[in-house]
């Protein structure tokens, strides 16, 4: 377990410095892309070193489009929650404005060819990377000495502190995603709805940037936290959509154990 940790800190660390390192001789973006695939690359690399069971950190079993479904709007629905959340941690921050302007920036695109860039480097790769060493490695190793609750929230805790300033919201969708990997027994479900949370603000950065003045919500354009309305419809349809997600899967599980095929979820004790 310690050693999980251990590499799990290491990587994100070893991710943030070359990002910084990068920053200084190339563009941001090609410079994220890169720490990304280094994330990716030093944690498996670490893993295999230290256990020789890389392969054990992925479990991509498949997942059933309705599951696939569901966990993608459940992440849809989980946003305006973290986002509120994140709105008022925030509003009690004094944060230098080069932070602000480098997250805006990674995410910043002039037009579709930039978008789609954009898009890469900040949803998919940084997806890929970051559910392979939060979830894979470090709430799975937690998971085998530790009930799957008591993973979770050491995982996503470690998560949030590694977000810094961003921990709020870090905290509460690294839990989801952890769930998620639990229920299903699969790192597709979490990385999925990873990509899509980083896509809607891939996506939103570039429409938001292109909104008429008063078009938008004021909560919107101030980024101040949802209404309250919003925010328990919201919380209302993630957990509808996680016990649908929780329903399916165990159709699942019990339709392979009848078949003599045991699937299901990382540590379940």
């Amino acid at each position: 377990m310690g050693e999980a940790a251990a590499i799990s800190v290491v990587s994100y660390l070893l991710y943030v410095a070359s990002s910084l390192i990068l920053y200084q001789v190339l563009p941001l973006k090609p410079g994220a892309a890169i720490s990304s695939v280094l994330l990716l690359a030093s944690a498996y690399y670490l893993v295999w070193r230290t256990t020789g069971r890389p392969a054990e950190c992925v479990r991509l079993r498949g997942l059933s489009p309705q599951v696939a479904l569901y966990s993608v709007f459940a992440s849809l629905a989980l946003i305006p929650i973290a986002a509120s959340v994140m709105a008022v941690f925030v509003s009690y921050l004094d944060l230098p404005e080069e932070w602000l302007e480098a997250a805006y920036e990674l995410v910043r695109a002039e037009d579709l060819r930039g978008l789609a860039y954009a898009w890469v480097v900040a949803a998919l790769l940084a997806a890929i990377g970051e559910e392979f060493v939060f979830r894979g490695v470090l709430q799975n190793s937690l998971a085998s000495r530790y009930s799957s609750w008591v993973a979770i929230l050491i995982a996503s805790g470690i998560f949030g502190v590694l977000h810094v300033w961003r921990f709020p919201a870090a905290f509460i969708l690294g839990a989801f995603l952890g769930v998620l990997y639990v229920i299903t027994g699969s790192l597709a479900a979490p990385i999925l709805a990873h990509i899509t949370i980083n896509s809607v603000v891939v996506v939103g950065s570039f429409l938001l940037d292109r909104a008429e003045p008063g078009s938008l919500p004021d909560w919107v354009a101030s980024d101040a936290p949802a209404p309250l309305a919003l925010l328990v419809a919201s919380g209302a349809v993630f957990a509808l959509l996680m016990a649908l997600v929780f329903r399916s899967t165990s159709a699942v599980r019990a339709a392979r154990l009848k078949q003599g095929v045991v699937s299901g979820p990382v540590s379940t004790r």
